[in-house]
């Protein structure tokens, strides 16, 4: 036997020690039986790691988004990149050993898309599929009710690049969604004489079919006369 490939123990266990080719003699013990293995050892060539898959994006705040994904074979770390819309550039977010990575300091109220690659000492793997996303808007308010022949105009403050959901109740019913607007004002007609409404806003960014919702701005009543 060359044991500087293969080492036999006394047991005739044969371990690999080191690339190249050994010739293991067995004898029985009665000496009647003779046989010759022939063992080649080879060095495991180490791979890119595979592709990640299930990249979720999600936890939103004004400010940070969290990223989460599977693990893939052969990785030692994973790189998270980033897409921004307005810049039309993908950036490197993080590097990280887990399975997640809470991305911050970016823009409220604002579409991005995400991707994962996987990485070890050889290089990189497949990047994962893009994932859209957006952060949370600011939370508006309402600036100014203004009531006149059965109607009433309201304006609120502008969260960026976004759309509005106005929910209205009346009395002290259920609040309900009335509209939904680009604009940063609403004019709700057909209201009662002597009824008392109230209204709330929030912001929202859809990127796809991904909906990321502001918090409902304080609540304004006004009572028709």
């Amino acid at each position: 036997t060359d044991e500087r490939a293969v080492k036999v123990s006394q047991d005739g266990k044969a371990t690999a020690v080191a690339e190249g080719s050994a010739s293991i003699l067995a004898i029985s013990s009665d000496g009647g039986f003779v046989g010759i293995c022939r063992v080649t050892v080879t060095a495991k060539t180490e791979q890119a790691p595979g592709k990640v898959s299930s990249v979720k994006a999600g936890s939103e705040t004004t400010k940070s988004i969290k990223v989460t994904w599977n693990a893939a074979a052969g990785a030692d770390s994973y790189k998270v990149h980033i897409y921004d819309y307005r810049t039309k550039k993908w950036t490197t977010a993080g590097t990280t050993a887990s399975n997640s990575l809470i991305i911050q300091k970016l823009n409220s109220g604002t579409k991005y898309k995400v991707r994962v690659t996987a990485a070890n000492k050889v290089g990189e793997g497949t990047a994962s599929q893009e994932v859209l996303t957006a952060t949370k808007p600011n939370k508006t308010k309402i600036t100014k009710i203004k009531k006149s022949n059965g109607k009433v105009k309201l304006t609120y403050k502008k969260a960026g690049d976004v759309g509005y959901q106005i929910y209205m109740k009346s009395g002290t019913g259920k609040f309900k969604k009335v509209a939904t607007t680009k604009k940063t004002s609403f004019t709700k007609r057909k209201l009662k004489k002597g009824r008392k409404y109230s209204f709330k806003i929030r912001a929202y960014v859809k990127n796809g079919s991904k909906v990321v919702y502001g918090s409902f701005s304080p609540v304004k009543s006004i009572r028709m006369k």
